[in-house]
């Protein structure tokens, strides 16, 4: 199962990660994938009762933050387990954003970790095979078969240990906007194959939220610098965006009429069939033209 703590992240990229994780969740049952926070982090967030909090799992995740490097161990030759810091000023962690929340906020210095990204996969159908190889060929010959043990033991973190540290850093790389990046391994017919498929579909839904995002941020400036007034409102007429100009000239502020209803601008010398053939057509989704006689903050009329 692969787990993110909180899902209400809005960071694109981590929203992309978090689909990344169902996906996981649904096809692979043998890799495990979450991220944890450093216990400065962890204090920080405990202290302002926030819902995410993500502490160390394991010894693996705690013995990676407090050396500030990666950790990865075969354990009881079934579980691989890598555990990867984020150290503020390094890879992820080297942006503004990042400095302003975790320098500025939380007190933590350049160099210091400020969390981890860990992977578990159960290697045991792999440990299996390679354990009825060993006793197929040398059966009846312990010293040979301590020796094979041990090189499958040594085949398997190099089977599995060198894509999953791949992995992790294609993981790293996509979570910090770097959408270039390759990721390995997709055409592998096994667990390394399924996540390099599933961080195949990250990347793509990653790039497609960046270029909406873009898209949204033009639309925003483009409505800002408009020299006409430009409403925006639900179904009920219930304002939701206004621009600068519609400020400007109805006197009234942003902060004043989110939430309320465009009645507020009506100053009754607009007929009431006006109205109501406006909406009808807009909520038929035709456009409609016409002249409204309104009332600013002030008292004065203004069409």
């Amino acid at each position: 199962m692969l787990t993110r703590g909180d899902t209400t992240d809005y960071n694109s990229a981590v929203t992309a990660l978090n689909g990344t994780f169902e996906q996981l969740s649904e096809t692979s049952s043998t890799i495990s994938l979450w991220l944890v926070m450093s216990p400065k982090v962890v204090a920080f967030q405990t202290a302002n009762q926030s819902d995410e909090i993500e502490p160390p799992q394991d010894s693996i995740d705690k013995e990676a933050i407090d050396l500030a490097k990666p950790v990865s161990r075969l354990l009881d030759s079934r579980l691989f387990r890598l555990t990867r810091p984020v150290i503020l000023g390094e890879g992820s962690a080297a942006d503004a954003q990042c400095y302003s929340c975790h320098r500025d906020l939380m007190g933590i210095q350049t160099g210091e970790v400020i969390g981890a990204f860990s992977i578990a996969i159960d290697t045991s159908s792999t440990w299996d095979q390679f354990t009825r190889m060993a006793w197929g060929a040398v059966a009846g010959t312990l010293i040979i078969s301590l020796i094979i043990s041990a090189v499958s033991t040594l085949l398997i973190n190099r089977l599995a240990g060198r894509p999953l540290r791949q992995m992790t850093q294609v993981m790293i790389s996509l979570a910090a906007g770097e959408l270039e990046a390759e990721v390995p391994g997709s055409k592998r017919a096994d667990e390394i194959g399924e996540m390099a498929s599933a961080l195949t579909v990250f990347k793509d839904n990653a790039i497609t939220r960046l270029e909406v995002e873009q898209r949204l941020r033009l639309l925003t400036h483009a409505t800002e610098q408009s020299e006409s007034m430009i409403v925006i409102t639900d179904n009920e007429g219930i304002m939701l965006y206004v621009n600068k100009k519609y400020e400007e000239v109805s006197g009234y502020s942003y902060a004043e009429v989110i939430g309320r209803h465009t009645s507020i601008n009506q100053s009754g010398f607009t007929e009431v069939a006006t109205y109501e053939e406006m909406w009808e057509q807009i909520k038929l989704g035709h456009a409609w033209r016409g002249e409204l006689r309104n009332r600013k903050r002030n008292g004065e009329l203004f069409w």
